[in-house]
């Protein structure tokens, strides 16, 4: 059983302590995806230790999220890593706003929808810029692959870069 199923099952049974220490030490091996790494922000809420969160968000989760972004965004322009990361970010404030709601810390809960709303925003801007960048990108390594005479480049080609011609 993989550890997401068991810390699921754990938590499922209410054991949420035990599956906070499997989810940490599946963490600690650097092979969480950016979905598995927010997976534990409930289970300390449910666990009663909520207060906890925000240092371990900052301790584990964030830069293990930098790491698996690096990883899964490395061939991509630095536009496009921020923008996911900003989006990771979003995904992982949201869940501990929901968090803070339900332990009624309106304080909190504001914060970390604010940030989460932030991190979207950053998401967006980051994202259309950085598929701006690749798509200058494509259109320049068209060029080098079939040279600048419109004729040998297949029919895709200019039909997807139609807008540089």
């Amino acid at each position: 059983m993989s550890d997401i199923k068991t810390a699921s099952a754990l938590a499922k049974d209410k054991r949420f302590n035990e599956a906070i220490e499997v989810l940490d030490s599946f963490y600690s091996q650097g092979e969480a995806s950016r979905d598995d790494l927010i997976k534990i922000i409930p289970y300390f809420q449910e666990a009663g230790r909520y207060s906890e969160v925000e240092v371990y968000c900052e301790k584990v989760i964030i830069p293990n999220l930098k790491n698996d972004n690096e990883s899964v965004f490395s061939h991509k322009c630095v536009e496009i890593r921020e923008a996911f990361f900003n989006l990771a970010l979003h995904k992982m404030y949201a869940k501990i706003s929901l968090c803070a709601k339900r332990e009624k810390i309106k304080v909190e809960e504001e914060k970390y929808s604010k940030l989460s709303d932030d991190t979207f925003e950053k998401y967006q801007s980051q994202l259309v810029l950085g598929e701006s960048i690749e798509d200058c990108k494509g259109f320049e390594q068209v060029q080098e692959t079939f040279g600048r005479d419109l004729d040998d480049w297949p029919s895709i080609f200019k039909i997807k870069y139609q807008h540089f011609l």
